[in-house]
């Protein structure tokens, strides 16, 4: 499933790495109809390219593809995408079944998994929350694992808003502090997502203190002291 908008303002996280975010975005309301396109299928042998390599690349695709809606511009655009995508997803595929399961390889597919899901390509959600799952029981205290769930949660559908902030909040610990602006400002889609809004007002003028000139948040701040967003649960 994709973002669900949250009345007057969808939000989507498009991340600009495998380790953390770039600034978040909001999220056009209705995105572009396209056809599906299927899950890559091997032709032959696919080498193993090395892991910096596959995730230099996908730090590229991030761009484009990171954040739903996608910022692809038309098919031609979109099937050179898909065909680097699904070249750079085979491989790191056939890394993992030649060295199994690491840190930084399950963070990478997670990644790759979450940017064809962005692209709908079929399978890819299911992959990315197992890629995701695996690398939170294997590696709780991993900073990109945990990055890369607080990017799925928070970008598939509203009741996996907790499970972005746990990971959110788990960043925070990993990384000592609470004025990182990208967390925060997660933290802000999480409770919002959560219709928690005397928190997501808080946190609002937190991110705000952080980063005065950040027109999103303001203006969700402003829709939520004005009732335009949500309703809080009693």
């Amino acid at each position: 499933m994709k973002p669900v908008a949250l009345l007057l303002i969808a939000a989507v996280l498009a991340p600009g790495s495998l380790v953390r975010p770039a600034s978040a975005g909001a999220a056009e309301t209705k995105p572009p109809q396209v056809a599906p396109l299927p899950f890559p299928q091997a032709k032959g042998a696919i080498p193993a390219l090395p892991l910096e390599a596959m995730i230099a690349q996908a730090n590229q695709l991030e761009s484009v593809v990171g954040g739903y809606p996608t910022r692809l511009k038309g098919e031609p655009e979109r099937a050179k995408v898909y065909a680097d995508w699904s070249g750079l997803v085979l491989s790191a595929e056939a890394l993992r079944r030649e060295h199994g399961n690491s840190e930084r390889l399950l963070s990478l597919l997670a990644a790759l998994y979450r940017q064809g899901h962005n692209m709908d390509v079929a399978e890819c959600g299911q992959r990315a929350m197992d890629a995701i799952t695996a690398g939170l029981v294997a590696y709780p205290d991993s900073i990109p694992v945990n990055w890369q769930a607080s990017y799925f949660f928070l970008q598939i559908n509203p009741k996996y808003a907790p499970d972005g902030e746990k990971s959110l909040l788990k960043l925070r610990l990993l990384l000592h502090t609470d004025q990182d602006i990208e967390i925060e400002r997660g933290l802000l889609f999480a409770y919002l997502y959560e219709n928690r809004i005397d928190v997501a007002k808080k946190q609002a003028e937190k991110c705000l203190k952080l980063q005065p000139n950040d027109t999103m948040v303001a203006n969700i701040y402003q829709a939520l002291k004005s009732g335009q967003i949500g309703r809080q649960r009693n």
